[in-house]
C-alpha cells in the first residue's frame, strides 16, 4: 500500500452526519478560495473549530494532506443538484469520501493536485473503492467543480490516468461528451461570509455563507461582519436591512429558515438545503397552499430580508404576494412576476440559499 503522510490533528464531527456514511464514491472538489494563507491546514483547522458551514473528509494543498472527518461520518459537501449533463445520479453526502484541493494564491496548485492524486491512490487501496468511482463534483451534481480541472479537461484526464496507473486498471472511463454548464449561473462562485473576523484566508466563527450580498447583510448580527472573498469587510452588524427597513424578525436567519421549511414539508431537519428539501417543497401563493404550515416561515424570512409581508400570520394574502413579487424583481430579475414561491422556477432555491 502507498505510504503517504496524513495529518489527523483536526478530525472532528462538526457539520457531519455522524456514523451515517457508507462510502461508494470518492468525490474531488476545489475550494475556490484564492485568499492568501487558505491552504489545507487552515481549512482543516477552520472546520475543526466550527468556522465553516460545510465539511469534507480531506483538505489537500501544497502544504500537505489534512483529514478533517472520519470516513464513517457523512459531510456537507456534495449538496444539491445544479443541472448540467452529468452522468452520476446516486452520489450524496452519505455515500461519499470528499476531497477539497486548495487553490490559494500563495500555494502551488500543481503540487496540491499531485498530493491529491497520492491520497486518492491510497484511498483506492485502503477502502476498496475502485478508480472508476473517483468522480468530480460535476459528475455527481453538475456543479462546475473542481473548477481548474473543469476549465482544463486535460488536467482531469491526467488525474484519472495517474490514479488508475498504479492499480493496473485500464483507466477511468472518460465522458463521451464535453461537460455542459447548467443553465443556472455556475461560473466562479462569489461568497459573502458572516462571522466575527478574518484570519489566514478563513472567516472566523462563520455563521453563514451566501452568494447574495443582501442575504448576508440581513443575517449579520450585532458584533458580526460581512466579508467578501478577499476578507474585506463590506458590512458591520446592525439592526437594519440593506433596504433601509427595520427587519420585523431580524434574527430569523437562512439556516433557521431552512430547518423550519424542512420540518414543515417532511424533510430531514438538518439545516442543509439539498435535493430532498427542494423535492418536498410546495408551491405557495394567494391561491395555492395559502395556509400551508410553511407559509409562516416564508413570511418571516421575507420580512427578515426587508420584503415586508406584514404580520407573519401563516396566510398568504395581498402583502405576501406583493413581497414575493418585489423579491422576484429585485433578487431574481423577473420581468414578469407571479407572486408564487415554487420549485418550478428559482424562487424556492433562492430563498433556501441553494444558488
Amino acid at each position: 500500500m502507498s505510504k503517504i503522510t496524513i495529518n489527523r490533528e483536526f478530525i472532528s464531527k462538526n457539520n457531519t452526519y455522524a456514523g451515517r456514511n457508507v462510502p461508494k464514491y470518492i468525490v474531488i472538489h476545489e475550494t475556490d478560495n484564492y485568499a492568501i494563507g487558505a491552504g489545507a491546514k487552515r481549512h482543516a483547522e477552520a472546520q475543526f473549530l466550527g468556522h465553516l458551514s460545510m465539511s469534507v473528509q480531506y483538505y489537500v494543498g501544497s502544504d500537505g494532506i489534512y483529514q478533517a472527518a472520519e470516513h464513517v461520518d457523512g459531510t456537507y459537501s456534495v449538496g444539491t443538484e445544479y443541472g448540467g449533463n452529468h452522468n452520476i445520479h446516486d452520489a450524496n453526502n452519505r455515500n461519499t469520501i470528499n476531497i477539497e484541493i486548495c487553490v490559494n494564491k500563495d500555494g502551488n496548485y500543481e503540487k496540491a493536485r499531485k498530493n491529491a492524486i497520492e491520497l486518492v491512490r491510497y484511498l483506492i487501496q485502503s477502502t476498496g473503492i475502485p478508480a472508476e468511482r473517483v468522480i468530480r463534483h460535476f459528475d455527481a451534481k453538475g456543479k462546475w467543480c473542481p473548477r481548474k480541472m473543469m476549465d482544463n479537461l486535460e488536467l482531469w484526464e491526467d488525474f484519472k490516468r495517474q490514479i488508475s496507473a498504479q492499480n493496473g486498471t485500464s483507466g477511468v472511463q472518460s465522458e463521451n461528451k464535453k461537460p455542459e454548464k447548467p443553465t443556472e449561473n455556475n461560473q466562479k462562485e462569489v461568497w459573502y461570509r458572516v462571522g466575527s473576523g478574518w484570519k489566514n484566508g478563513i472567516c472566523q466563527n462563520q455563521t453563514g455563507a451566501y452568494h447574495n450580498k443582501d442575504f448576508a447583510i440581513a443575517d449579520c448580527k450585532k458584533n458580526q461582519k460581512v466579508f467578501d472573498e478577499n476578507g474585506k469587510v463590506i458590512h458591520f452588524g446592525e439592526n437594519t436591512t440593506e433596504h433601509g427597513q427595520t427587519a420585523t424578525i431580524i434574527n430569523y436567519t437562512q439556516k433557521q429558515f431552512v430547518i423550519d421549511v424542512q420540518k414543515a414539508t417532511g424533510s430531514n431537519p438538518d439545516g442543509i438545503a439539498g435535493d430532498e428539501t427542494i423535492k418536498n417543497t410546495v408551491t405557495v401563493s394567494s391561491t395555492k397552499n395559502r395556509k400551508h404550515p410553511v407559509v409562516i416561515h416564508i413570511q418571516k424570512r421575507l420580512n427578515a430580508l426587508g420584503y415586508n409581508c406584514g404580520n407573519a400570520d401563516g396566510i398568504a394574502g395581498e402583502k405576501f404576494t406583493a413581497a414575493v413579487n418585489s423579491y422576484q424583481k429585485n433578487v431574481l430579475g423577473y420581468k414578469n412576476t407571479d407572486g408564487e414561491v415554487t420549485a418550478k422556477k428559482k424562487m424556492w432555491k433562492s430563498l433556501l440559499g441553494m444558488f
